[in-house]
């Protein structure tokens, strides 16, 4: 049986400004989405990193270096931290800064949930919603081990 094990999505904004003096700031709102199906496994933290790894990669090739991640645990975010500091440690996602934040402080950590509902819909059957959604998505792609 084949389950989604890890799924992860961000919600980037990049700040645009036509002059330094610009008080307004524009921002457009893109979805990069990294998958990992597997067979249904309870290594979840694992299918996680693994798909923060791969959007890290991602990210810092499109020149996006500021991330927010939602808070879980504060174990579990410390985790995160550690994963990002050994991945730069290697050479790897170079630039890349994170920060974790409560949902309820940040409206729009909802998006991303609402993406992966969408695309879990869709590999369940149910296209229509990723149909109104999957123009917007900047990036599409499963981890290199995934189903």
């Amino acid at each position: 049986m084949v389950g989604k094990s890890a799924i992860s999505s961000v919600n980037l904004r990049r700040q645009l400004s036509p002059s330094p003096m610009d008080n307004k700031t524009y921002a457009i709102r893109m979805q990069a989405i990294i998958t990992h199906r597997s067979e249904v496994s309870k290594k979840t933290e694992r299918h996680r990193r693994k798909c923060l790894e791969q959007m890290y990669f991602e990210l810092s090739e499109m020149h996006v270096h500021n991330v927010t991640l939602e808070s879980r645990q504060e174990a579990q975010n410390r985790r995160d931290v550690a994963h990002i500091v050994a991945l730069q440690g290697q050479g790897q996602s170079a630039g890349i800064r994170l920060r974790h934040v409560r949902g309820g402080d940040d409206p729009l950590l909802w998006i991303p949930d609402a993406v992966l509902g969408a695309l879990n819909s869709f590999h369940l059957g149910e296209e229509q919603y990723w149909e109104k959604l999957h123009e917007k998505v900047v990036l599409n792609r499963p981890t290199p081990d995934s189903l």
